[in-house]
């Protein structure tokens, strides 16, 4: 349907494409994915004849979209990126204008008028002036226009932008719909609309094609590429050209920390350039602050400690746990126990209140907030997968969740070297204990992940968590509320009972029923989140 060869277009010092080569079949739908700038809409309004090439041959269904102009133009409807459209004409006089001016027959021309305002949902606006329409609305109007004169080929230049997430959706639905009956062409700088609606991509940067394939394969390719982080002083070298020239080195993005230059470079899957970088750094005279991998993981965990909310956090759990500590100590120097005073602090109210309380602080940021501030969009472009991401934000709270409980094993050493007595039983009671705090850590914390991603409010991702974790947290007390139960209920109950879960290990008594249970209830969560997350996505 489209075949283009060695197409060139250069305007006054500079070229904004330069030997594209490239067919579209008939049927397909061909996303032209590229950031903005990269040459895509300039392709497009060659291909629909609005502007010549410098060089190169172009032609649809056969015609040369030079030479043949006319019979190539019957044969496509050209929707431009900000439909231009007459203010003061009403929609369906409109439609009727576009559609004898296509060539329409004037016997079908309310038909396919008709036809197209059903298709594209513009019943209800058919009689207004399009200057007083909504941006949805207009563009629902273009997609009409280039629909109305039933051509082979749908060339759409950033269909979706500009229009809220509900109007993004109705967009990609009714392309997926038109794709069974026309070739697309369609432009975009979003990676998941591609993803979505396209059977193959072409990557456009710089009026170069970098790459044309399967979205499937192409997103293999490329969220297999690693990162590199590297802060240097650079001093008159431009230091972006100079990492752009070492082997491997995909892209290189600059930022700036007072007088320290930052780049985030992305590299080959595979790759370890970091020495080439080092040798660069040496014998340009760098002055090097960091150099690392770049993982998401990594900037996870570097986004709890950045955070005030993660220290007001730390503060009040260390407060709590010590204020409850020094009572337990001081209510067993009052009266002689048969329990020690690690059993008595994994196993007190106080100790409870707030191990339910952190898990909603912990991971009320962590879609949320992604969600909140549109970061979502750049993370999910970013060269990772989407389980990566889950995966990610999981183990970045649950490193902050681990460094929490850090500090409680010096209540114990301080005991010890104060009182010299032991504040276990047994080794094996510390060991209960602090792995009883990893599995429940690890499954509430993914009920919190699951949490966060249905929503954009923090608050309301706490309170969700909150919500859920102490349902669970109150379903093991029930058998000892409920006193009428039957033994084999009360075993039941007993079985998903965090409380009896904890006095079990504090005791140094390892049972793997509770391994299993939060295990797989994690993952069960995890893949939840997995799909919640997915869902999210598509709705953008």
């Amino acid at each position: 349907m489209i075949k283009v060869e060695n197409l060139t277009k250069r305007y006054a010092g500079q070229t904004a494409i330069r030997d594209l080569n490239f067919e579209v079949g008939q049927g397909e739908i061909m996303g032209f994915l590229g950031p903005n700038g990269a040459g895509k809409t300039t392709t497009m309004r060659i291909l629909a004849g609005f502007m010549p090439a410098t060089s190169g041959r172009a032609s649809i269904a056969g015609f040369d979209v030079f030479e043949q102009s006319l019979q190539a133009r019957s044969r496509l409807g050209y929707m431009p990126e900000n439909v231009p459209l007459y203010n003061d004409m009403r929609v369906t006089e409109y439609l009727d204008y576009r559609a004898a001016l296509k060539g329409v027959p004037h016997r079908r021309v309310a038909e396919r008028v008709g036809d197209v305002k059903e298709l594209c949902g513009l019943r209800e606006v058919e009689r207004k002036l399009i200057g007083t329409l909504s941006k949805g609305y207009r563009q629902r109007v273009g997609l009409a226009d280039a629909l109305v004169s039933e051509p082979d080929l749908l060339i759409l230049d950033e269909p979706t932008i500009g229009l809220d997430p509900n109007q993004i959706r109705q967009v990609r639905e009714l392309i997926k719909n038109l794709g069974k009956q026309h070739t697309i062409l369609l432009s975009t700088h979003i990676l998941p609309e591609v993803e979505m609606t396209c059977s193959r991509v072409i990557i456009i940067h710089k009026g170069r094609i970098e790459a044309c394939d399967t979205p499937e394969n192409l997103l293999g390719q490329i969220r297999q590429a690693g990162g590199v982080v590297v802060e240097a002083k650079t001093g008159k070298d431009d230091g972006a050209e100079e990492l752009k020239k070492i082997s491997g080195v995909r892209e290189v993005t600059t930022d700036q920390d007072d007088d320290w230059q930052v780049f985030s470079l992305r590299v080959e899957s595979g790759l370890d350039v970091r020495e080439e970088i080092f040798r660069l750094a040496a014998a340009r005279k760098w002055t090097l602050r960091e150099l690392s991998e770049h993982t998401l993981l990594a900037r996870e965990v570097r986004g709890y400690f950045h955070s005030p909310i993660a220290y007001i956090v730390l503060v009040f759990f260390l407060l709590v746990s010590g204020v409850d500590f020094y009572f337990q100590v001081s209510f067993m120097n009052q009266r002689p126990a048969s329990y020690s005073v690690q059993e008595a602090f994994f196993n007190s109210v106080f100790f409870w209140f707030a191990f339910v309380l952190i898990f909603p602080l912990i991971t009320m940021r962590l879609f949320a907030e992604e969600f909140k501030l549109g970061t979502i969009e750049p993370l999910m472009t970013a060269p990772v997968r989407d389980l990566q991401v889950v995966l990610a934000k999981f183990f970045g709270a649950l490193a902050f969740y681990i460094a929490l409980w850090v500090p409680t094993l010096l209540y114990f050493a301080i005991f010890q070297k104060i009182t010299n007595e032991p504040a276990a039983n047994s080794a094996g009671a510390y060991w209960g204990s602090y792995l009883m705090l990893l599995l429940l850590g690890m499954f509430y914390l993914s009920v919190g992940c699951l949490a966060s991603v249905v929503t954009k409010n923090q608050i309301v991702a706490a309170i969700i968590s909150f919500s859920a974790i102490t349902l669970l947290f109150f379903l093991g007390l029930i058998q000892f509320i409920l006193l009428d139960v039957s033994s084999e209920m009360r075993d039941a109950l007993g079985y998903f009972s965090s409380i009896e879960h904890m006095g079990t290990y504090s005791r140094g008594i390892i049972d793997t029923r509770p391994i299993v249970l939060y295990l797989s209830m994690t993952v069960l969560m995890l893949a939840l989140t997995y799909q919640a997350f997915q869902s999210r996505k598509w709705r953008l």
